[in-house]
C-alpha cells in the first residue's frame, strides 16, 4: 500500500502540512542551545486538532529543541520530576480518556513506588521490584487484581520508564522484565449470558422498563460499547438498509471518535429496526427529539453508561441470573454468542470494532448482508418473540 501523501494544494503556516486522511504533520528545525547543533523533528498529530492547536504544538516542539533542557540532561532527575513533562507531552497526542488513564496509573501505582528514584540509576532490579509490588497488591476484598488490570498498569509503566530512559540517553531498564502475573482472567470471560438468559433478560426489560428497552436491546444485539450507544444520533440510523453507522463515542459528555478512530456499521435485524422505530415514535410523542440523540438523558444531553446499571441489576436479581448484568456484560455476551454460533472472526471484528490494527484492512470490506445474516442467526437461536 502506498504511503499517505500530504496535501500540497492548501497553504498552511510554515512547517505545517496535512495528510489526505486529515492528520497534521509538523516539522521543526532549531539550534540546540547547549550543543549548538541543528536538529530537525517531525511529528504526526490527530486530525481532531484545530490549526491553532497544531501551531501551539509546533511552537512547543521547537522550544523543546532550542532549550538546553538541563532537567532532562541532569543525572539528578527523578521520576517525580519527569512525570509532569511526560504527561503534558502525552496529553497533546492522545484522547482525554487515555491521558486520564495515564494520570491515574502514575499517581496510584507507579510514582508511589519509583517516584523518588533517579532515572539515570534506575535498573532492571528496580523494575523487578515494582513488578513484585504490583503482584502483592490486593483489592479491598482481599483478592488480587486481575491480569487485565495489572496489564494496564504495566503498559503505562513501560511507556513512562522507557521514555524517561530515552530522553536521558540511558539503557532501557525493562529489558527481559516480564509483566506482573495475576489471575488469568478466564473467570471474567465466563461472565456472560446464554442465549436463553439473554432472551429472558430482554423480555423482562420490555415488560419492566419499557422506556429503556430500546437501548438495552440495541446494546445486546449489536455489541457496541456503551459510550458509542449514547453518542448515536438519528442520522446514524438507516432504517431502509437496516443499519447503524457508529461514528462517535462519548466519555463524560466529551464526544470524540470511536476507539479505533474509524466509523463502522452494524446490521439490524427486522426486529431491531422495529424496536428503534417504536422508540422514535415514543420520542416524538414525548417531544424529546430536540437534541437528535437516539438515547438522550432526561434533560436532552448525553446519558452516562452507568445509567443502565440500576435497571440491569434489578432485572438480573429478578431473573436470578448467574451474573449481575451491566453494559459490558451485554457486549461480551454478544461476542461470545457470535463465536459459539460459528461467526467468522473477521466478520465479528467488523461488528465489534475491535482495535486490532492488523485486521483493519481485512475486515473493512465485510458486507452489510453478511453482518445481518449473523445477527438474524443469533436471534433465531434466542427464539424470536
Amino acid at each position: 500500500m502506498s504511503p499517505v501523501k500530504e496535501q500540497p494544494q492548501i497553504s498552511y503556516p510554515e512547517g505545517i502540512n496535512r495528510l489526505e486522511d486529515g492528520r497534521w504533520v509538523i516539522r521543526v528545525q532549531a539550534i540546540h542551545s547547549k550543543t549548538g547543533q541543528r536538529k530537525e523533528r517531525k511529528r504526526v498529530l490527530s486530525e481532531t486538532m484545530t490549526l491553532s492547536q497544531v501551531e501551539d504544538a509546533r511552537q512547543h516542539l521547537k522550544a523543546q529543541i532550542e532549550r538546553a533542557a538541563p532537567n532532562l540532561l541532569s543525572q539528578r532527575l527523578t521520576f517525580n520530576d519527569y512525570a509532569e513533562l511526560w504527561l503534558r507531552v502525552k496529553a497533546e497526542r492522545v484522547r482525554a480518556s487515555t491521558a486520564e488513564h495515564y494520570l491515574l496509573a502514575l499517581h496510584r501505582w507507579i510514582l508511589p513506588h519509583i517516584g523518588p528514584l533517579l532515572i539515570a540509576h534506575f535498573n532492571r532490579r528496580d523494575a523487578l521490584a515494582w513488578v513484585a509490588e504490583v503482584e502483592r497488591a490486593r483489592m479491598d476484598n482481599g483478592q488480587p487484581y486481575s491480569r487485565h488490570t495489572t496489564s494496564g498498569w504495566w503498559r503505562v509503566f513501560c511507556h513512562f520508564v522507557r521514555d524517561a530512559a530515552a530522553d536521558l540517553g540511558v539503557p532501557d531498564p525493562i529489558v527481559r522484565v516480564r509483566a506482573p502475573r495475576g489471575p488469568s482472567g478466564l473467570r471474567r470471560q465466563r461472565q456472560t449470558l446464554t442465549a436463553e438468559e439473554l432472551r429472558a433478560l430482554l423480555d423482562a426489560a420490555r415488560a419492566t422498563f419499557p422506556s429503556r428497552y430500546a437501548e438495552i436491546y440495541t446494546l445486546a444485539l449489536t455489541g457496541m460499547r456503551p459510550g458509542e450507544l449514547y453518542a448515536l444520533r438519528w442520522l446514524d440510523f438507516d432504517e431502509v438498509r437496516g443499519r447503524i453507522i457508529i461514528r462517535h463515542a462519548h466519555r463524560r459528555g466529551i464526544v470524540g471518535p470511536t476507539k479505533t478512530d474509524e466509523p463502522r456499521e452494524v446490521a439490524l435485524s427486522t426486529e431491531g429496526r422495529h424496536v428503534l422505530r417504536l422508540h422514535f415514535s415514543a420520542q416524538v410523542e414525548a417531544c424529546r427529539l430536540a437534541s437528535d440523540l437516539i438515547f438522550p438523558s432526561s434533560t436532552g444531553g448525553y446519558r452516562l453508561p452507568e445509567s443502565l446499571h440500576k435497571p440491569l441489576r434489578a432485572l438480573s436479581k429478578d431473573l436470578q441470573l448467574p451474573v449481575s448484568v451491566g453494559p459490558l456484560i451485554l457486549r461480551r455476551t454478544f461476542n461470545t454468542l457470535m463465536l459459539e454460533n460459528g461467526v467468522d472472526h473477521v466478520v465479528l471484528r467488523a461488528m465489534m470494532g475491535h482495535s486490532d490494527e492488523s485486521m483493519t484492512q481485512r475486515y473493512a470490506g465485510i458486507s452489510l448482508d453478511e453482518k445481518r445474516r449473523v445477527v438474524n442467526a443469533l436471534e433465531e437461536r434466542m427464539g424470536r418473540p
